[in-house]
């Protein structure tokens, strides 16, 4: 279900990082990826100005966890995308 190009990059990341929280004991797991965009464009006396852009991008972690003492959910999310920052995501 790749689409190609960085879609296919994501959507590994997402599928690793369910893995690994499989791996580390996780009953069940779920990543989420999501990539923002936001444009300005300001006009001054109708002329437009240099228009400013940022694109934000982070995933998020769920994963529910059981055991004696019952079912807990967990959750943790990064907007960063190094390995040091997803690891730490996995492991709250």
């Amino acid at each position: 279900m790749s689409r190609g190009g960085n879609g296919s990059m994501h959507l590994d990341l997402c599928d690793d990082l369910v893995r690994r929280a499989l791996a580390m004991g996780a009953a069940d797991a779920e990543v989420f990826y999501r990539k923002a965009r936001k444009l300005e464009a300001m006009f001054e006396k109708n002329d437009l100005q240099v228009p400013k852009g940022d694109t934000y991008e982070g995933v998020g972690i769920r994963v529910l966890l059981g055991g004696s003492g019952g079912v807990r959910l967990g959750f943790a999310a990064t907007n960063l995308l190094t390995s040091k920052s997803l690891e730490n995501a996995l492991s709250a």
